[in-house]
């Protein structure tokens, strides 16, 4: 993802309006006079392949959930500050800022609850990171389900993701447009080559570059194809794959194939695990990546020091993963014993998070097989919202310094509820 600019709202407005429909996803609340404010709205300029569930109403006594396809010029409206009738519903939403920020991202790259398989340009407004209420539990009727939290509502609304509560949203407006000039819809990661299945609506002079510190190679785009780089050595650590056109990139993939603590880019397919492996171990432990000889049993000294490290990931933006079969001194890889099913090892890594952490967050074990041994690799999603170890009564936070998890200061946990008010 590119350094964020600032644009104007009137001209994204202006860009909305061109539109000749969008399809929007609304999250509305009752203000102190009864009237409906919009508390999130989402919009897809242009994605019909993307699952985002036809139209329908989420209604609650004080909040509710619409998605509806609208005329670009009504959300237009709403992006300066005009209200405006939806159905049942008159809208209102404040220009809280004159700016908006634009961001490009790559094709499955994950960012806050939404990943496409092509690329996308996005433009946030926040919301005043203040504005929280508690609305209770959401009891729902045949048509719409009930909810515990109004953020896991949110979170099962824009993110198909029902009770998860690591999805927090913060922005006032997030405004998407797809950028299908040329994508990567597959990228193959072999002993001896790296294979690109690229597809594009305008693939007009492109270039594939796959660059790496020693060097570059280029291939020059004839059209929807798979193209091949042969790599005698194999991949490189950070090795760089891009389409590009007229000093503009189109899409990108940057190796290791996923930030740490991420859900794995599915566009990847790893051919020769191990690389990967020798990827993610390259520059050691440190700031997003905590090794583990085995997985933590009986002695509770060990389960902790293990947990806090959890915790420090889910707290921190990137997260990181914890990479159980690897000596934590040498980072030689040992494999774990398998006296239990990689299934059963899995299952006791997460139910341990489950039960001490408060939120749980969200990991994705999986088994990476390295000359004959397992290996068991744990992605902590994090930034979302702080994340506590619960030692009895007491809530313990954690920050990652170098290759340490430590207490968190004072003031660090404060900013963490500060720009995560309801959390925890």
């Amino acid at each position: 993802m590119t350094a964020s600019e600032q644009v104007d709202v009137d001209g994204l407005a202006e860009l909305v309006r061109g539109c000749e429909d969008v399809r929007a996803r609304l999250v509305l609340v009752t203000d102190a006079e009864g009237q409906w404010r919009l508390y999130h709205g989402e919009v897809l300029l242009d994605a019909p392949d993307l699952d985002t569930g036809g139209e329908e109403t989420w209604l609650y006594p004080a909040v509710a959930f619409v998605a509806r396809r609208l005329r670009g010029w009504v959300v237009a409206d709403l992006l300066r500050g005009k209200p405006a009738n939806i159905d049942r519903f008159r809208v209102f939403a404040d220009q809280q800022w004159t700016h908006a920020a634009a961001d490009d991202l790559h094709g499955n790259q994950a960012w806050t609850g939404r990943t496409t398989p092509w690329p996308r340009t996005e433009w946030t407004i926040r919301r005043d990171s203040t504005d929280y209420r508690n609305y209770g539990v959401l009891v729902g009727d045949t048509s719409h389900p009930s909810f515990l939290t109004f953020d896991q509502a949110v979170s099962s609304f824009l993110c198909r993701r029902p009770h998860d509560s690591r999805i927090t949203v913060d922005q006032l407006w997030r405004v998407i447009q797809p950028r299908r000039g040329a994508w990567f819809r597959k990228v193959t990661v072999a002993p001896d080559r790296l294979t690109v299945d690229l597809e594009g609506d305008d693939l007009d002079d492109v270039v594939l570059e796959l660059s790496e510190p020693a060097g570059s190679w280029r291939l020059q785009v004839e059209g929807a194809d798979s193209y091949d780089f042969d790599l005698p050595e194999g991949l490189r650590a950070e090795s760089l794959l891009i389409a590009h056109r007229g000093g503009k990139w189109l899409d990108m993939r940057h190796f290791p194939a996923a930030p740490y603590g991420s859900a794995r880019d599915t566009s990847v397919v790893w051919e020769q695990p191990e690389l990967e492996l020798e990827l993610l171990l390259a520059d050691g432990e440190g700031p997003r990546l905590e090794c583990k000889r085995e997985i933590p049993k009986g002695d509770p000294r060990t389960r902790k020091k293990m947990l806090k490290t959890v915790a420090a990931f889910a707290s921190q933006p990137g997260g990181g993963t914890i990479l159980f079969g690897i000596e934590d001194d040498n980072l030689e890889i040992v494999g774990l014993a398998e006296d239990q099913s990689a299934d059963e090892q899995q299952r006791q890594i997460v139910d341990m998070i489950r039960k001490n952490l408060e939120p749980a967050p969200a990991c994705h074990p999986r088994v990476i097989k390295h000359n004959y041994k397992r290996i068991i690799a744990v992605d902590v999603p994090g930034g979302n919202q702080p994340c506590a170890y619960r030692e009895g009564e007491r809530l313990e936070f954690y920050v990652r310094r170098g290759s340490s998890s430590i207490f968190a200061s004072y003031r660090e946990i404060e900013e963490g509820f500060r720009l995560h008010p309801g959390t925890v």
